[in-house]
């Protein structure tokens, strides 16, 4: 049982060129030329390559001839571009400007022309979305710089608080030791002593110094 998975691979390819193939009669043969021509340079993320047309036959299951022809069905339809290196090797690429394909149907024109009319209207009306919606949303630096403006004006303010109740305390508190200070301690009385003798020494406690009196 097939399980196709994208992690194998995948090709990245436009909507709008899927729709407009869609809009598209091309034969069996030249649909698969297509296909593989795609996958080719778009599955490799490249816009044209260097394919042999035995490359072609075999990576489409069809005979030379019959490849080649359904290629140069391609070519006239200008559907597929091809240019050659100095050695005339063929690089093939898909045209993906639907509007320069060269179809055999008036119907089928009209129809790629409605088609890149419509998506020029799509692509339009998002421009005029985006600008609308740019001029209502106030840009996210601005409102961060605001908000960052506001928290360190209300942060400094506190800090301001917190600094002037620091001044005062401390201011408070040399006062109170100036007020300490300035108070006279009561000075120490002065002992006499007096020994077995009769001599009297006069004791001061302040300096520790003992005099004879008499």
């Amino acid at each position: 049982m097939a399980n196709p998975q994208l992690e194998d691979g995948y090709t990245k390819i436009a909507n709008e060129i899927l729709e407009a193939l869609c809009r598209v009669n091309l034969s069996p043969y030249e649909s698969r030329v297509l296909h593989y021509l795609i996958r080719k340079t778009y599955g490799w993320e490249k816009k044209e390559d260097w394919i042999s047309l035995f490359q072609f036959a075999e990576g489409i299951g069809l005979d030379r001839r019959h490849a080649y022809r359904a290629i140069k069905s391609l070519l006239n339809k200008r559907m597929v571009v091809i240019c050659r290196d100095d050695k005339k090797h063929p690089k093939y690429g898909f045209q993906k400007d639907y509007q320069k394909w060269k179809l055999s149907s008036v119907e089928m024109t009209k129809n790629l022309n409605g088609l890149a009319n419509k998506m020029i209207e799509k692509r339009e009306r998002r421009k005029r979305k985006s600008a609308s919606t740019d001029d209502k949303i106030v840009p996210v630096q601005a409102l961060t710089k605001e908000i960052i403006t506001k928290e360190t004006l209300k942060e400094k303010e506190e800090r301001e608080s917190v600094s002037s109740s620091l001044v005062l305390s401390s201011s408070l508190k040399d006062e109170r030791e100036k007020i300490c200070s300035s108070k006279e301690e009561p000075k120490a009385k002065k002992l006499l002593i007096k020994e077995r003798n009769g001599t009297v020494y006069e004791y001061n406690p302040t300096n520790g110094v003992m005099v004879k009196v008499r």
